[in-house]
């Protein structure tokens, strides 16, 4: 008796109670979702395909993760955790083609007990073409100036030339590969340094080389410079001799570093005649050498000798 009057209460409004039972368990999901915390981060997207295609049109390279959970264990989740993928590699022809990004999880991700875990995109469409390679040059981009007085001479680029690869309509037309900016500005001695590779092309890829070896021997600026008019300077005269002719002045053609020939002034440079030789009156010719500092080279000059006429004391 008992038992039936237990029956008849627990169904007594049983609908009523049922909608009770049930307001309160979205009550407690509710609340319990309203708790979770919510954690976003972008990943990397692994594309795989075979080996003899490659994309050739843009697609996105990161995938942006959702996570919903309890926050002790959400945050213990880094990018790290969660790797995304999109596989092509049954495709093995060309052909534009649709494949689900999945992921799966690692280290933290696998203990901890998140509510829900969601990727953007969802799929991935590729344009896949036939993957071709080739040998191409290696050319170098300068920029800047070296040092005043210095030059860049011989510079060379090591490896001269690289292989690339890539999808059949990004290869077609190149013809070599620059590397990043060369920066010498202001450089005053020699260059050997390690350079980057500027494929301008996302879809192209060097197989074998990421950067090359630039080396550049930078040396003094040598310069050619005319000096006219250049005075004509007697020494070793006589102390008896008078010198009765008009002295010509000439000029100097000489070579040299940039730096060290403008510092010349007019007494550097001059031409010399040796008079030591005189002994009487008379007209003499006299050999005419010109003298510059030390690290100038002469390459011509002009006169080569002068005549003069000269009288010595006591001569009519």
């Amino acid at each position: 008796m008992r038992l039936d009057r237990l029956l008849q209460r627990m169904v007594h409004n049983w609908p009523v109670k049922a909608m009770s039972l049930a307001a309160a368990a979205l009550l407690f999901l509710f609340h319990r979702i309203s708790t979770l915390e919510e954690r976003y981060f972008s990943v990397p997207i692994e594309i795989l395909v075979d080996d003899a295609l490659a994309p050739a049109t843009p697609f996105p390279r990161t995938a942006r993760i959702t996570v919903r959970g309890e926050r002790g264990s959400v945050f213990r989740i880094i990018e790290d955790d969660i790797e995304v993928y999109a596989d092509f590699s049954i495709h093995t022809a060309e052909g534009i083609f649709k494949e689900p990004v999945q992921y799966y999880k690692k280290g933290s991700a696998l203990e901890a007990d998140f509510f829900e875990l969601t990727i953007d995109p969802l799929e991935l469409t590729l344009n896949l073409e036939r993957k071709l390679s080739k040998t191409v040059p290696v050319k170098e981009r300068l920029t800047g100036y070296p040092e005043k007085g210095y030059e860049l001479g011989q510079y060379f680029i090591e490896p001269k030339e690289i292989v690339i690869e890539g999808p059949r309509s990004h290869m077609d037309g190149i013809t070599e590969v620059w590397t990043e900016e060369i920066d010498i500005n202001g450089a005053a001695g020699n260059i050997d340094m390690l350079v980057s590779l500027d494929l301008d092309n996302s879809y192209i890829s060097s197989t074998e080389h990421q950067m090359v070896r630039f080396s550049g021997f930078v040396q003094e600026t040598r310069i050619t410079r005319t000096y006219d008019p250049v005075p004509i300077v007697l020494f070793d005269v006589p102390e008896n001799v008078s010198i009765r002719s008009t002295l010509p002045s000439g000029e100097i053609k000489a070579q040299g570093p940039l730096l060290r020939i403008d510092e010349l002034t007019s007494n550097d440079v001059i031409l010399t005649a040796d008079c030591s030789g005189i002994t009487d009156s008379g007209t003499y010719s006299i050999p005419v050498l010109a003298n510059v500092p030390d690290g100038i080279i002469v390459l011509s000059y002009n006169p080569t000798s002068i005549e003069i006429q000269v009288q010595t004391e006591g001569a009519e």
